[in-house]
């Protein structure tokens, strides 16, 4: 884990940037969360393409996150996994494949669904997955939050394993008559 918190390099205006981001993030899964919303909400001017801004500052970074914020999942991925580290969160980049798509009994998966996501440690829960890549396509993940946010997002569960491939469909569950009041809450501190 310690080799995951390397922040050789990282300049000033990038640690800035991190700490404006999470200012009002109490918690290292609330800060997580706040900096892959920097990426996916669209008011921040981020949006993917397959081709990246021309390097102008000597800093690819630099020019990503604060002028060009536009390219593909290595550069969102990477410049995430930077400023979590500026937050003293251990995180690495991960590369594999999205789920691709079903032709009649076969799963199809080509280099066009190659992708590249977050994973950042939590004490007591491991590795957890983020995606900060907005939607390239119908098939990507979502580029905003749903429209109910809750003013805390819940901590992932403990010590379980989240998919790595950020774009696999969530199961149908049935509607349950449980007042959400009741239900018991994580200790997020």
């Amino acid at each position: 884990v310690m080799s995951n918190l390397d922040t050789a390099g990282i300049s000033p205006a990038i640690s800035g940037l991190a700490h404006r981001i999470t200012a009002s993030a109490p918690t290292r899964f609330d800060k997580a969360v706040a900096l892959q919303r920097f990426f996916t909400d669209r008011r921040n001017g981020f949006r993917y393409d397959l081709s990246t801004g021309p390097e102008t500052s000597g800093s690819a970074l630099e020019d990503f996150l604060f002028r060009a914020k536009r390219g593909f999942c290595e550069q969102f991925a990477s410049s995430m996994a930077v400023l979590l580290r500026a937050e003293g969160i251990p995180a690495r980049v991960a590369v594999g494949f999205t789920p691709g798509y079903v032709d009649g009994d076969e799963r199809v998966i080509t280099t066009n669904d190659a992708h590249a996501w977050v994973e950042y440690y939590l004490d007591g829960y491991g590795w957890q997955v983020l995606d900060p890549t907005p939607a390239a396509q119908e098939n990507s993940a979502p580029s905003e939050p749903e429209e109910k946010t809750p003013e805390r997002a819940p901590e992932p569960e403990k010590n379980k394993t989240q998919s790595p491939v950020p774009n696999e469909p969530e199961p149908e569950v049935p509607e349950q008559s449980t007042d959400r009041s009741e239900a018991a809450q994580p200790d997020t501190t």
